[in-house]
């Protein structure tokens, strides 16, 4: 681009006295003025659909309108120091891509595909605004303080909270084969599981306590040992065991070559 300067001073002509040569105004100084200023209205952009062919460079840029790069990318216009964007669209590029740095979003909507670290070039973000898509997929490892209201079209509410007490409301809590129910830090004191005959208390440290009302009633030591503790052994039936004979009637005891007393129930081996 050209700049326009005068090579005439056509107003100092005035002040020169009458019949002095130069007060005369010729065609040449006239038309070389036309064509300085002809020469410089061409190289200048026109203020309606102006198009640069070489650098432009602009202190502030105001676009008011639609700004069209003609098919130009953001790396063909150089680096940009800072852009304000207050409307209108992003569209087929990465943001980011280069060098990544923070975003602040208040909605990131339909999403097509998967979304990566490779398609998202950010260190966070952030905690406020809405992720919204129709598919979301990975691991989820890094994932921290994620509120979802359901899970799978379940809402949270029904889920069993496993570090707070909870209460399970409908239906059966049903446990397969050979899987078990542990007690004790890390199931290290007893288990409750199916062999698909029997139901199976394993004790691997401890006993076993049966309270009724707060007050301990019956206890299996870790040895096996059935202790109750109060109350009373009530047999409607027979009790049967292996090599060992109950005798409930004092009688009986005493033909065994016990010394029983009348409140005593006798183990006898053979």
């Amino acid at each position: 681009m050209s700049d326009y300067n005068k090579a005439t001073d056509f107003a100092a002509k005035d002040a020169l006295s009458s019949g002095d040569p130069d007060k005369i105004i010729k065609g040449t100084p006239i038309d070389d003025e036309y064509n300085a200023i002809a020469t410089a209205i061409a190289s200048k952009a026109d203020k309606a659909g102006p198009t640069f062919t070489g650098t432009a460079t602009f202190a502030n840029l105001d676009v008011t309108v639609t700004a069209d790069f003609g098919g130009a990318t953001i790396a063909d216009l150089g680096t940009v120091a800072t852009v304000d964007l207050n409307g209108g669209t992003i569209d087929g590029t990465t943001i980011g891509a280069t060098t990544p740095a923070a975003g602040a979003f208040t909605t990131v909507d339909g999403i097509v595909g998967s979304v990566t670290p490779a398609a998202i070039n950010a260190t966070t973000v952030g905690a406020s605004g809405t992720i919204t898509g129709n598919l979301f997929s990975g691991s989820g490892a890094s994932l921290t303080a994620v509120d979802a209201a359901t899970l799978d079209s379940i809402d949270s509410s029904q889920f069993l909270r496993s570090d707070t007490a909870d209460t399970m409301t409908a239906g059966s809590l049903t446990m397969n084969d050979s899987v078990a129910v542990k007690f004790g830090t890390g199931g290290a004191e007893s288990e409750i599981r199916s062999d698909a005959s029997n139901t199976i208390w394993d004790m691997f440290s401890g006993g076993v306590q049966f309270y009724n009302s707060a007050t301990q009633r019956i206890a299996i030591g870790s040895g096996g040992n059935l202790n109750l503790v109060t109350g009373e052994l009530q047999i409607a039936g027979t009790a049967q065991t292996t090599g060992f004979k109950l005798f409930r009637t004092l009688t009986q005891a005493v033909y065994d070559g016990l010394t029983p007393d009348a409140d005593t129930i006798y183990f006898i081996n053979g």
